[in-house]
């Protein structure tokens, strides 16, 4: 059946879909990076991956983004490093609005920031359309994607020339007064940058302000537009510094990668450090006496309601004491996505000491919403863990630790339902470093854990991570209670 729309309803929803994409644009600037890092000159920060949440006009849950450095390598011959964004709106904004889930791929140059290929896959209504575009060899102009580079190597105030659909605009900017940002990753001290282009007035756009992280990664904490539509905002919900990758070269069609191949060697996913049926036991100490273990396992892919889902738990072994908060039989059960390790659903059947967080909880990533059973419903940051999903994504996270104590730049900070309550997790990755595990000598890799909970940050968690490829958990301590690899 044609769907037939009338000329105006087709203007607004263009305006409000590429408004919404110009912010997601705005928003790679983060994969950029303007300064140097300890050190070192570059313009990406291989692995890093934000999530955003879109609010428009009153909606709170009007979408999500996802932008990810994924890998370097080579694309015809030249390097290249491979960047990875999706846009997604929810079902509700897409009735009144537009509904929108599209995905783009792009190859740029390492050294100069520059396209080199891009690939757009939209699927908007469940019929995926898929387009590309070769850039000319020495091409210098920028577009929308190689403009925030710019952007972000550059304060202050000036323009630079942005070309999109054959013509080319003036891109003003101005940085501002400084605000206090909360979000669902955390609070920032930022600047705020003015942008102004005949651009933007061709969409409809009347302002146009980006708030920039007030430190050398100038990560763009959230993206405010005033459009003919209404107000939109995207808002950093989880800042993870993720895991690099190197790929094989690859064409002018980009190979896909076979999950199945993955699946047949024993990996989970390309992005993941463990594989299906790993078996781990950690021993319970506390205060140096042992009380029992945990034993932490990956299951087989299950597939159902057309995705797959990876099942992970941690079941406890104790012996009986008053001063252990855990019991025999307690145990946390999880379903979570292969290559993110975001969870869609957790049981956990907990003893009375952890009633908090007991029950089975079902997860809406993309709405940013939890459900406990009972009926108990919440908001939470898109892209958010539980506490086991935590403890295995962790093993992914690109943990380079900063090369001043007195400025931690590459702290990662992670979205994590407590029970009922969003926290936000901050983890510093510290040096590498010897550590003895169960009379045996590991090259480790301490992280501090800060939840911005008084009552949990008073004991100090730590969780060391074992420098071999599959990234193992070799210790954790939280007050005077022990946990060690065996």
């Amino acid at each position: 059946m044609m769907r037939i729309e009338n000329r105006q309803g087709i203007e607004n929803h263009s305006v409000w879909r590429r408004g919404a994409m110009l912010a997601l644009v705005l928003l790679t600037v983060s994969v950029l990076n303007p300064s140097n890092i300890s050190g070192q000159s570059a313009l990406f920060r291989e692995g890093e991956k934000l999530t955003y949440r879109i609010l428009f006009d009153g909606y709170e849950n009007a979408g999500y983004a996802e932008l990810h450095v994924v890998a370097t390598g080579k694309f015809d011959g030249r390097d290249v490093v491979e960047l990875r964004s999706r846009f997604k709106t929810t079902s509700f904004v897409g009735a009144a609005l537009i509904t929108a889930n599209e995905s783009r791929i792009t190859y740029a140059d390492p050294s100069t920031g520059l396209p080199i290929f891009s690939r757009l896959i939209e699927d908007p209504d469940a019929y995926s359309r898929e387009s590309s575009v070769q850039f000319a060899s020495g091409a210098s102009s920028f577009n929308l994607l190689t403009a925030v580079h710019a952007l972000r190597r550059q304060t202050g105030r000036g323009t630079i020339p942005i070309v999109e659909s054959g013509t080319e605009y003036p891109l003003a900017f101005r940085d501002g007064k400084s605000e206090r940002i909360k979000t669902g990753a955390g609070d920032f001290d930022t600047i705020i940058s003015v942008l102004e282009s005949d651009y933007f007035k061709a969409l409809g756009i009347w302002e146009v302000r980006v708030n920039f992280s007030n430190d050398s990664r100038r990560i763009p904490v959230e993206v405010r537009l005033r459009t003919k539509m209404g107000k939109m905002r995207i808002s950093l919900a989880s800042l993870q510094a993720g895991v690099a990758e190197r790929f094989k070269e690859v064409g002018m069609t980009p190979t896909v990668r076979d999950a199945s191949s993955s699946q047949q060697s024993g990996a989970v996913s390309e992005t993941v450090p463990f594989s299906f049926g790993e078996r781990t036991t950690l021993r319970i100490s506390r205060s140096g006496r042992i009380v029992g273990d945990v034993i932490l396992q990956v299951g087989q892919p299950v597939f159902e309601g057309g995705k797959t889902s990876l099942p992970l738990t941690a079941m406890f072994n104790v012996s009986p004491s008053d001063d252990v908060p855990f019991k025999s039989g307690d145990r946390f059960t999880n379903k979570v996505e292969t290559t993110s390790i975001l969870p869609s659903e957790t049981i956990a059947n907990m003893s009375a000491t952890w009633e908090s967080i007991s029950g089975r909880y079902t997860y809406d990533q993309v709405n940013g919403t939890f459900t406990r059973e009972g009926g108990e419903r919440g908001s939470m940051a898109s892209g958010t863990h539980d506490l086991l999903s935590f403890l295995f994504a962790l093993r992914a996270f690109n943990l380079v630790p900063s090369s001043s104590p007195t400025s931690p730049i590459n702290d990662t900070r992670v979205s994590v339902l407590l029970g009922t309550r969003n926290l936000v997790f901050t983890v510093r990755p510290g040096q590498f470093e010897a550590l003895i595990v169960n009379g045996k000598s590991h090259r480790a890799q301490m992280l501090n854990i800060v939840t911005g909970d008084a009552s949990i940050d008073q004991l100090s968690p730590r969780i060391w991570l074992g420098s071999t490829k599959d990234r193992p958990i070799l210790k954790i301590t939280m007050g005077d209670f022990a946990v060690e690899a065996i």
